[in-house]
């Protein structure tokens, strides 16, 4: 462009060598197409795998526990099925992230991180039965359990499990969403 602004090249000229030289560069790239698409390829997966892996597979022996989406949700799954049918309920809201540095303290379990807008993220145990999480033993009274709902005064609170430990709610779901938590001892 500049030899054309100092009038020592005609546009045409110019022109002609810009298509002469993107005519080599587009014939070696479509020589190289297949190497090109392999890394390419390659590339891909290896990110996938950086972004998606959450740990080991506790009950195969080369399994890695993957951070899946499905028609419900997230969810954790080992990346051997059909042979390993491992899966983990995970939090369908916020953005989960892999915590490969830290692993539960209470149960040695993978965690991951959740981000939620304007929050700080939060860790999670991926295991639904981890001891950090709120657990009540078969048979056990919570307070507030059979109770009438206080929200819609027609439902009673009864023990649910959820990603996060288990909580009372409303046995008037989803019509009522009154929820309360269950202290830790």
């Amino acid at each position: 462009m500049d030899l054309i602004r100092q009038k020592e090249k005609t546009p045409e000229v110019v022109l002609d060598e810009a298509k002469k030289r993107l005519t080599e560069i587009l014939t070696e790239f479509k020589s190289k197409e297949k190497e090109i698409g392999v890394a390419l390829l390659a590339a891909s997966t290896e990110t996938r795998d950086i972004t998606s892996i959450i740990g080991d597979c506790p009950n195969c022996e080369n399994g890695k526990i993957r951070l899946m989406k499905g028609k419900f949700g997230n969810f954790g799954a080992c990346n051997n099925y059909p042979e390993c049918k491992t899966t983990y309920n995970l939090p369908k809201k916020g953005i989960l992230k892999p915590n490969l540095e830290k692993m539960c303290e209470h149960c040695g379990s993978p965690t991951i991180l959740i981000i939620a807008r304007g929050k700080q993220p939060q860790e999670f145990c991926i295991n639904a039965d981890c001891s950090g999480k709120v657990q009540v033993a078969e048979g056990e009274k919570v307070e507030g359990e059979n109770e009438t709902c206080t929200k819609c005064n027609k439902g009673k609170m009864i023990l649910r499990k959820g990603p996060y430990g288990q909580f009372l709610g409303c046995d008037n779901y989803p019509k009522c969403k009154n929820l309360k938590q269950i202290p830790k001892k």
